[in-house]
């Protein structure tokens, strides 16, 4: 055993302790904390004489077989390697910058290492900052688009049932957010929108029996066709005389509004 000044991180921190170190077997200057065998995976460090400087979970095979390399891993080595690092705009722990200040350098060469490391963060901080912004934009365009998409189909549905046409009843897709959305049949939400009561029972039958809705012109009302796999609806006639009454409403509104608005206009080109 030996006890060593040993330089690694802990809690974001640069920590120097005495700890107990066993030399790694065929290794001058490498350490480990820990019981060495031929496989493991161990946590090791390299001895620069002025401190144990932690570089990283090894196996030991593999430091074996590149103990040629790791040779040249020395304290000059590692101080150019943070240097580099600076000049490259690339990211520097507190251990490095601790490592640079035991080695002697000047006290502003260690200072402008510090402001260094937090303005890298800052500036990764910012360029999160727009990810995320960007992101959320993105998806907030992407939900509206698919709303959009939705309220087209609605109307086109409510045109259908108001010219006594076909609808089929296929599936929607609602969408809360990019990643968050409900699908059902195009019918059943019709329903929701109008805020009819549909029995959680008929609402499995309209998802997953309902075909389609049609017109009869022999008797005069819409009637439905679903799939021979399911049994029929005793109550969804009722349901559907709902639904088809408020699409109605709706469209005899909307035209007395087109048709006041009219009337405003004619009479304000009169009095002009």
């Amino acid at each position: 055993m030996n006890i060593k000044k040993c330089l690694y991180i802990s809690n974001n921190k640069a920590l120097i302790r005495n700890k107990e170190m066993i030399r790694v077997p065929e290794f001058d200057n490498l350490y480990t904390e820990e019981v060495i065998t031929d496989t493991n995976r161990v946590k090791i460090y390299i001895d620069f004489g002025i401190v144990c400087y932690y570089v990283g979970i090894y196996n030991l095979v593999d430091l074996k077989n590149a103990k040629d390399k790791i040779k040249t891993y020395t304290l000059d080595f590692y101080l150019n390697k943070i240097r580099e690092a600076k000049n490259n705009n690339q990211f520097i722990n507190v251990a490095e910058i601790k490592l640079v200040e035991l080695s002697g350098a000047s006290k502003k060469e260690v200072q402008e290492l510090i402001d260094y490391r937090q303005a890298w963060y800052d500036r990764k901080e910012k360029e999160e900052q727009e990810k995320r912004i960007k992101r959320e934009l993105e998806e907030e365009e992407f939900v509206e688009n698919k709303n959009k998409e939705l309220e087209n189909l609605v109307l086109a549905a409510e045109q259908a049932i108001l010219n006594k046409q076909e609808l089929i009843n296929k599936n929607i897709t609602i969408y809360k957010s990019k990643y968050e959305s409900n699908t059902l049949s195009l019918i059943l939400y019709m329903m929701k929108r109008y805020n009819i009561n549909v029995p959680l029972k008929t609402q499995g039958w309209i998802n997953q029996a309902l075909y389609s809705i049609k017109y009869n012109k022999e008797w005069g009302e819409y009637s439905y066709m679903y799939y021979n796999t399911s049994a029929n609806s005793t109550v969804f006639s009722k349901y559907l005389s709902q639904l088809i009454k408020e699409i109605q409403n709706k469209h005899l509104k909307t035209n007395q509004i087109k048709n006041i608005n009219k009337e405003e206009y004619i009479i304000w080109k009169i009095q002009s």
